[in-house]
């Protein structure tokens, strides 16, 4: 018998696509007599209901049409309502307003779902208006505040998190925690099944984690007991164990601002200023009138292509889609006829033969965008000279050259001199390369003034702000000591490993994210639980009856199930599997996604791992972020 631990299949994004599903049809078993429904929403809660629904798949629970409660809207007096909002007191303010008196109520019959808990406060705001309460028929605190845009990967939609994060006021991040601990403890109660869970956070000097733990303690301690009381069938010993591990940005600064070389995190850092909620614009060529025209595409799962090849290198997606489309030219008589005119097939090529075959409209378009969307990456690599940015910055991240030879300051400071003055970075390339020096080298006071004088006065500042995230720009000392890198001993000779066994170039760097999940992996192999990790604490809710029985007959029972045909995700089996969930505070870094997908998707293993941020960042909001955290007014 294979001794490979199974590969876990579970769609978070699909479970709470099946609860917001179940919410609205349980709402249709409760009034029959209904036939349709106003949907009302706030900006967030659009943005959460969003990423698990379309609008055809709300038409068909009876929802005629979503609107926004900040925007004029027409009145329905004797129409049912569903209100899904935030539980925010702008959204509470403009509730009440709906129902101002009897002759000016907006709507009928009224169905209030608030997507996190609703504090006393509001709701005596809510009981003052005795219409409004008069016209609820459902009330529901339905726990799901937050977005999954994709398959187990999730974001809080906060913006401004990084400033928040780390403001100089307690007394504001205070209330920040409170409100990143209810969002997501709400991840945790999403599950169908919860009994034990483990909270981990790093020790950090402020306890930016800790604090935040502390908030998701004792909100999800509070829902157990609860449940508990109530007999609930959510709350259930079988159900397998959930570890959080919250990490603050502190945690590594330096990860999200590396170039990264995988498609979508490179998509994401290159072309961000054509994508907008994951909606990409690119200009092709319109087969019809051969005008230069603008489209627009939508970088999701359903997207086949950009879910197979999103977390691999560029390179494999540029053969990988060139492969692809040359098996479909052999199996199809037509294409074949057009490749026979061309010796070698590149993208310009593949789009002419494309262009011939109007019977594949979907696969045309499909095809077209990416090879467009990589040929605009590509463009941009080389007009930025990313390669030997690239280099450079490997060489600052590990401390190591290409040949693995350990690399000398005073000669990485002159090879970064010369790039800052090259035309071919704009003032943010320049900034972003300079951080990524700081973050790895200790500065002497002239090297780093050396390196400043490039950057606008405006810009110097985010040097500074790095102190919030525990990094002193410059070596402390007298004038004649040298610049010395920052890069550890172990970290170097991790390095090294990498470099040895690396396909592609520029990948010799591993997210601190990465490193932890590794340690993870390997305790959970041979203990079946997830050992606390050096210089990070933890908060426990009934974990004391986990002692990894548990994990060891679900392993059984999973191969059980392989023998026997059985499907893998199956809901005693998404139950009972122990449960690790990765967030950031701070924001999650698309090549930290990358490298812990990849990571785990290369291995077989017996429980499942969720990724999580307080939003996602790419390169340019994190140095956005950094630039702010000392101008922010709070």
């Amino acid at each position: 018998m294979d001794n490979k631990l199974r590969k876990v299949q579970y769609s978070l994004k699909q479970n709470c696509k099946l609860r917001i599903k179940g919410l609205f049809e349980d709402l249709q078993r409760a009034n029959k007599g209904v036939s349709s429904y106003l949907l009302i929403t706030d900006a967030n809660s659009l943005k959460i209901l969003s990423s698990f629904m379309k609008m055809m798949e709300l038409m068909e629970l009876n929802i005629l049409a979503v609107e926004r409660i900040d925007n004029d809207r027409k009145p329905y007096p004797k129409q049912h309502v569903i209100y899904f909002l935030s539980c925010q007191l702008e959204s509470i303010d403009l509730l009440l307003k709906d129902f101002p008196n009897k002759k000016e109520a907006k709507y009928g019959q009224v169905h209030l779902f608030f997507i996190n808990r609703v504090s006393n406060e509001y709701m005596s705001k809510i009981a003052s208006n005795s219409l409004l309460l008069d016209r609820v028929v459902t009330f529901k605190e339905f726990n799901q505040d937050f977005a999954c845009k994709f398959d187990n990967i999730f974001n809080l939609e906060i913006k401004d998190d990084l400033s928040l994060m780390y403001s100089s006021k307690m007394v504001r991040f205070q209330q920040f925690a409170k409100e990143i601990g209810d969002k997501l403890a709400t991840v945790i109660l999403s599950f169908e099944k919860i009994y034990g869970v483990e909270i981990m956070h790093n020790k950090s000097e402020l306890d930016y984690s800790q604090t935040i733990a502390q908030s998701v303690h004792q909100r999800i301690n509070e829902v157990i007991n609860k449940l508990q009381a109530e007999k609930s069938e959510q709350f259930d010993s079988t159900a397998g164990k959930i570890t959080l591990v919250i990490i603050d940005r502190a945690f590594d600064p330096l990860s999200p601002i590396l170039h990264d070389f995988y498609y979508q995190p490179m998509l994401y850092d290159l072309l961000e200023e054509q994508i907008e909620n994951d909606i990409i614009k690119y200009k092709i060529q319109d087969e019809k009138t051969n005008q230069v025209v603008e489209k627009k595409a939508q970088l999701n799962e359903q997207d086949d292509l950009f879910k197979r090849y999103r977390f691999s290198h560029i390179a494999e997606v540029m053969s990988g889609i060139g492969d692809e489309f040359g098996k479909f030219v052999n199996s199809n008589s037509t294409a074949k006829m057009q490749m026979g005119a061309f010796e070698e097939l590149d993208f310009k090529k593949m789009s002419e033969i494309i262009r011939s075959m109007p019977q594949y409209q979907e696969l045309i378009a499909k095809y077209n965008m990416h090879m467009k969307i990589i040929e605009d990456c590509w463009n941009m690599f080389e007009k930025k000279d990313l390669k030997m940015v690239g280099e450079l910055e490997q060489s600052l991240a590990t401390g190591l050259d290409v040949n693995g030879d350990k690399t000398k300051e005073k000669q990485l400071i002159s090879q970064i001199s010369a790039r800052l003055q090259s035309d071919t970075l704009d003032d943010y390339d320049k900034l972003r390369l300079v951080l990524i020096a700081t973050m790895t080298i200790e500065l002497t006071d002239k090297h780093r003034k050396d390196l400043t004088q490039y950057l606008p006065m405006q810009k110097q500042v985010a040097l500074d702000n790095l102190t919030q995230l525990g990094i002193n720009p410059q070596r402390a000392g007298d004038k004649k000591s040298k610049s010395k890198t920052r890069i550890s001993k172990e970290a170097i000779k991790k390095s090294k490993h990498k470099l040895q066994q690396q396909t592609f170039d520029l990948c010799r760097t591993t997210p601190e994210l990465e490193n932890l999940m590794e340690a993870f992996i390997s305790d959970f192999r041979s203990t079946q639980n997830f050992k606390i990790p050096p210089n990070f604490k933890s908060l426990k809710i009934n974990c004391e009856d986990y002692s990894g029985k548990g994990a060891k007959s679900l392993q059984q029972k999973n191969r059980l199930a392989n023998i026997l045909g059985g499907n893998n995700d199956d809901d005693e089996v998404n139950n009972g599997i122990q449960k690790i969930i990765i967030f950031v505070a701070g924001g999650i870094a698309y090549n930290e996604i990358r490298a812990i997908r990849n990571l785990i998707g290369s291995q077989d293993q017996d429980f499942l791992t969720i990724l999580g941020g307080t939003s996602f960042i790419t390169p340019k909001q994190y140095v956005d972020g950094i630039l702010k955290l000392k101008s922010q007014d709070f």
